[in-house]
Protein backbone atom coordinates (compact mmCIF):
# COMPACT_ATOMS: atom_id res chain seq x y z
CA UNK A 1 0.00 0.00 0.00
CA UNK A 2 1.06 3.25 -0.58
CA UNK A 3 0.48 6.21 1.96
CA UNK A 4 0.61 10.37 2.12
CA UNK A 5 -1.10 13.28 3.97
CA UNK A 6 -3.23 14.51 1.08
CA UNK A 7 -2.44 18.75 1.78
CA UNK A 8 -5.15 21.03 3.04
CA UNK A 9 -5.86 24.69 3.15
CA UNK A 10 -4.79 26.15 5.96
CA UNK A 11 -2.54 29.61 7.03
CA UNK A 12 0.14 28.43 4.66
CA UNK A 13 -2.02 27.61 1.33
CA UNK A 14 -4.76 27.07 -0.38
CA UNK A 15 -5.36 23.43 -2.27
CA UNK A 16 -8.43 23.49 -4.66
CA UNK A 17 -9.66 21.50 -7.37
CA UNK A 18 -8.51 18.10 -5.76
CA UNK A 19 -8.56 15.00 -7.64
CA UNK A 20 -8.37 11.61 -5.66
CA UNK A 21 -8.89 7.71 -7.21
CA UNK A 22 -12.68 6.00 -6.10
CA UNK A 23 -11.10 3.07 -4.28
CA UNK A 24 -9.00 5.38 -1.80
CA UNK A 25 -9.11 5.13 2.11
CA UNK A 26 -8.81 7.69 4.09
CA UNK A 27 -7.86 8.98 7.91
CA UNK A 28 -8.26 11.96 9.81
CA UNK A 29 -5.64 11.10 12.89
CA UNK A 30 -5.08 13.41 15.65
CA UNK A 31 -3.24 16.45 14.23
CA UNK A 32 -6.10 16.61 11.95
CA UNK A 33 -4.05 15.13 8.96
CA UNK A 34 -5.92 14.18 5.99
CA UNK A 35 -4.02 10.43 5.68
CA UNK A 36 -4.68 8.45 2.30
CA UNK A 37 -3.81 4.92 1.22
CA UNK A 38 -4.35 4.02 -1.92
CA UNK A 39 -3.28 0.24 -3.44
CA UNK A 40 0.19 0.33 -5.97
CA UNK A 41 -1.41 -1.05 -8.99
CA UNK A 42 -4.05 1.80 -9.18
CA UNK A 43 -2.93 3.77 -12.53
CA UNK A 44 -4.85 6.92 -11.22
CA UNK A 45 -3.10 10.32 -9.69
CA UNK A 46 -4.28 12.22 -6.63
CA UNK A 47 -3.65 15.77 -8.25
CA UNK A 48 -4.74 19.50 -6.71
CA UNK A 49 -3.91 23.44 -7.33
CA UNK A 50 -1.96 25.16 -4.98
CA UNK A 51 -1.85 28.38 -4.33
CA UNK A 52 0.92 29.61 -1.55
CA UNK A 53 0.72 32.55 0.69
CA UNK A 54 3.14 34.50 2.66
CA UNK A 55 3.54 34.31 6.74
CA UNK A 56 4.44 37.42 8.53
CA UNK A 57 3.59 37.19 12.35
CA UNK A 58 4.93 38.58 15.84
CA UNK A 59 4.06 38.02 19.08
CA UNK A 60 2.31 39.89 21.53
CA UNK A 61 4.34 41.26 24.08
CA UNK A 62 1.63 40.49 26.88
CA UNK A 63 1.67 36.88 26.56
CA UNK A 64 3.15 34.61 29.30
CA UNK A 65 3.47 31.20 30.56
CA UNK A 66 0.69 31.34 33.19
CA UNK A 67 -1.52 32.18 30.01
CA UNK A 68 -1.75 28.72 28.85
CA UNK A 69 -3.60 27.65 32.24
CA UNK A 70 -6.63 29.66 30.60
CA UNK A 71 -7.04 27.25 27.41
CA UNK A 72 -6.89 23.68 26.72
CA UNK A 73 -3.78 22.19 25.09
CA UNK A 74 -3.49 19.02 24.00
CA UNK A 75 -1.22 16.64 24.94
CA UNK A 76 0.30 15.75 21.69
CA UNK A 77 1.90 19.46 21.56
CA UNK A 78 4.02 18.03 24.81
CA UNK A 79 5.83 14.89 23.95
CA UNK A 80 8.31 12.85 25.53
CA UNK A 81 9.29 10.43 23.01
CA UNK A 82 12.58 9.40 20.80
CA UNK A 83 12.15 12.53 18.28
CA UNK A 84 10.76 15.35 20.93
CA UNK A 85 11.44 14.68 24.43
CA UNK A 86 10.53 18.19 26.71
CA UNK A 87 11.89 15.90 29.89
CA UNK A 88 15.63 14.76 28.71
CA UNK A 89 17.68 16.21 31.65
CA UNK A 90 20.15 18.00 29.27
CA UNK A 91 17.40 19.82 26.99
CA UNK A 92 15.99 20.63 30.33
CA UNK A 93 19.47 22.07 31.69
CA UNK A 94 19.98 23.56 28.59
CA UNK A 95 17.01 25.63 28.19
CA UNK A 96 16.87 27.51 32.19
CA UNK A 97 20.17 28.19 31.06
CA UNK A 98 18.86 29.69 28.15
CA UNK A 99 15.67 31.37 29.71
CA UNK A 100 16.73 32.10 33.36
CA UNK A 101 13.22 32.67 35.33
CA UNK A 102 11.76 34.35 32.37
CA UNK A 103 8.36 34.20 31.73
CA UNK A 104 7.27 36.21 28.68
CA UNK A 105 6.58 33.91 25.76
CA UNK A 106 8.15 36.36 23.08
CA UNK A 107 11.50 36.58 24.94
CA UNK A 108 11.91 32.91 25.21
CA UNK A 109 10.93 31.79 22.08
CA UNK A 110 13.44 34.41 21.15
CA UNK A 111 16.18 33.07 23.34
CA UNK A 112 15.59 29.79 22.58
CA UNK A 113 15.48 29.84 18.82
CA UNK A 114 18.60 32.09 18.74
CA UNK A 115 20.44 29.89 21.14
CA UNK A 116 19.80 26.53 18.42
CA UNK A 117 21.26 29.19 15.43
CA UNK A 118 24.01 29.28 17.62
CA UNK A 119 24.40 26.06 18.74
CA UNK A 120 23.68 23.93 15.65
CA UNK A 121 25.13 24.05 12.18
CA UNK A 122 23.38 22.29 8.92
CA UNK A 123 24.86 19.28 7.72
CA UNK A 124 24.25 15.02 6.56
CA UNK A 125 20.18 15.81 5.51
CA UNK A 126 18.23 12.93 5.39
CA UNK A 127 14.74 11.83 4.36
CA UNK A 128 13.69 10.61 7.51
CA UNK A 129 13.28 12.75 10.66
CA UNK A 130 16.44 12.92 13.13
CA UNK A 131 15.69 13.24 16.96
CA UNK A 132 16.76 15.38 19.29
CA UNK A 133 19.32 13.71 20.79
CA UNK A 134 21.22 13.53 17.61
CA UNK A 135 21.19 17.72 17.08
CA UNK A 136 22.03 17.80 20.92
CA UNK A 137 25.06 15.05 21.12
CA UNK A 138 26.55 16.02 17.45
CA UNK A 139 25.58 19.78 17.07
CA UNK A 140 25.69 19.33 13.11
CA UNK A 141 21.76 18.09 11.83
CA UNK A 142 19.32 19.30 9.19
CA UNK A 143 15.88 20.66 9.07
CA UNK A 144 14.35 18.05 10.82
CA UNK A 145 17.35 17.91 13.84
CA UNK A 146 17.02 21.64 13.97
CA UNK A 147 13.09 21.07 14.57
CA UNK A 148 13.01 18.53 17.14
CA UNK A 149 15.80 20.35 18.78
CA UNK A 150 14.16 23.21 19.17
CA UNK A 151 10.68 21.78 19.81
CA UNK A 152 12.30 19.87 22.68
CA UNK A 153 13.71 23.28 24.71
CA UNK A 154 10.77 25.11 23.99
CA UNK A 155 8.12 22.67 25.44
CA UNK A 156 10.83 22.31 28.16
CA UNK A 157 10.16 25.78 28.84
CA UNK A 158 6.67 25.01 28.80
CA UNK A 159 5.88 26.01 25.37
CA UNK A 160 3.66 23.89 22.89
CA UNK A 161 4.89 22.98 19.45
CA UNK A 162 4.10 21.22 16.37
CA UNK A 163 6.16 20.04 13.84
CA UNK A 164 5.79 21.38 9.91
CA UNK A 165 6.74 18.66 7.45
CA UNK A 166 6.03 19.65 3.38
CA UNK A 167 8.29 21.23 0.20
CA UNK A 168 9.99 23.75 -0.79
CA UNK A 169 9.05 24.91 -4.05
CA UNK A 170 10.53 25.88 -6.70
CA UNK A 171 9.74 28.67 -9.46
CA UNK A 172 8.58 25.84 -12.02
CA UNK A 173 6.62 23.89 -9.67
CA UNK A 174 3.41 22.63 -11.30
CA UNK A 175 0.14 22.26 -9.77
CA UNK A 176 -0.84 18.98 -9.97
CA UNK A 177 1.25 16.57 -8.03
CA UNK A 178 1.31 13.27 -9.26
CA UNK A 179 1.03 10.37 -6.52
CA UNK A 180 2.39 7.34 -7.95
CA UNK A 181 4.87 8.60 -9.84
CA UNK A 182 6.92 10.73 -6.99
CA UNK A 183 7.15 13.45 -9.57
CA UNK A 184 8.98 14.86 -6.94
CA UNK A 185 11.35 17.49 -9.15
CA UNK A 186 11.28 21.37 -8.46
CA UNK A 187 10.71 20.98 -5.51
CA UNK A 188 13.05 19.49 -2.15
CA UNK A 189 11.41 18.08 1.39
CA UNK A 190 11.87 20.45 4.16
CA UNK A 191 10.53 20.73 7.62
CA UNK A 192 10.12 23.68 10.70
CA UNK A 193 8.22 23.95 13.72
CA UNK A 194 5.12 26.26 15.23
CA UNK A 195 4.44 27.28 18.92
CA UNK A 196 0.81 27.80 20.01
CA UNK A 197 0.63 30.91 21.73
CA UNK A 198 -2.07 31.39 24.28
CA UNK A 199 -4.61 32.86 22.29
CA UNK A 200 -4.55 29.55 20.69
CA UNK A 201 -2.81 30.92 17.20
CA UNK A 202 0.82 29.22 15.66
CA UNK A 203 3.92 30.98 15.30
CA UNK A 204 5.73 29.64 12.67
CA UNK A 205 9.88 28.64 13.49
CA UNK A 206 12.32 28.14 10.55
CA UNK A 207 15.95 27.67 11.97
CA UNK A 208 17.34 25.72 9.83
CA UNK A 209 16.65 28.23 6.40
CA UNK A 210 18.08 31.74 8.37
CA UNK A 211 21.25 29.42 9.50
CA UNK A 212 22.02 28.41 6.01
CA UNK A 213 20.98 32.45 4.81
CA UNK A 214 23.22 33.62 7.61
CA UNK A 215 26.44 31.51 6.27
CA UNK A 216 25.77 32.59 2.71
CA UNK A 217 24.57 28.51 1.63
CA UNK A 218 20.96 29.94 0.49
CA UNK A 219 19.07 33.00 -0.78
CA UNK A 220 15.75 31.53 0.79
CA UNK A 221 13.70 33.63 3.28
CA UNK A 222 12.30 32.53 6.48
CA UNK A 223 12.85 32.03 9.69
CA UNK A 224 11.67 34.11 12.75
CA UNK A 225 8.01 34.37 12.46
CA UNK A 226 8.52 34.42 9.06
CA UNK A 227 7.64 31.59 6.00
CA UNK A 228 7.64 32.61 2.28
CA UNK A 229 4.98 31.80 -0.10
CA UNK A 230 7.40 29.13 -1.27
CA UNK A 231 5.94 26.00 0.58
CA UNK A 232 3.44 22.81 -0.13
CA UNK A 233 2.71 21.92 3.91
CA UNK A 234 2.10 17.97 3.77
CA UNK A 235 1.33 17.16 7.21
CA UNK A 236 1.73 18.44 10.81
CA UNK A 237 2.78 16.21 13.55
CA UNK A 238 5.40 13.22 13.99
CA UNK A 239 4.99 9.88 15.12
CA UNK A 240 1.74 9.49 12.78
CA UNK A 241 -0.56 6.45 12.72
CA UNK A 242 -2.87 4.64 10.11
CA UNK A 243 -5.33 1.88 11.41
CA UNK A 244 -6.12 -0.01 8.83
CA UNK A 245 -8.72 -3.34 9.80
CA UNK A 246 -6.45 -6.04 11.90
CA UNK A 247 -3.47 -3.24 11.81
CA UNK A 248 -1.87 -0.24 12.48
CA UNK A 249 1.04 1.51 10.13
CA UNK A 250 3.15 3.96 12.03
CA UNK A 251 5.50 6.57 10.45
CA UNK A 252 8.36 8.74 11.72
CA UNK A 253 6.56 11.68 9.51
CA UNK A 254 4.14 12.09 6.46
CA UNK A 255 6.08 14.36 4.03
CA UNK A 256 6.31 11.98 0.75
CA UNK A 257 4.46 8.83 -0.50
CA UNK A 258 5.55 5.73 1.53
CA UNK A 259 5.47 2.30 0.17
CA UNK A 260 4.50 -0.37 3.20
Amino acid sequence: MFFWSLPQSDEYQIISHIHTPKNIITYNDAYNNNLVSLHPNNSDVISFHLKTKNILKNIPPTFVLQDYKKIPVPSIYFNEDDFINRFDEKISSLTKKVIGTEQRIDIIISLLYRHTLSYLSYANPIDDLYPYSQALDKRQTDCGGYSTFLSSCLQSAGIPTRLVTGFVLTQNFFSTFPFLKHSLRNMFMHAWIEALLPDNSWFPLDPSVEWRRNNELSKRQGGYGEIPADRLVVSYGHELSFPMKDNTYRFQIMQKPLYL
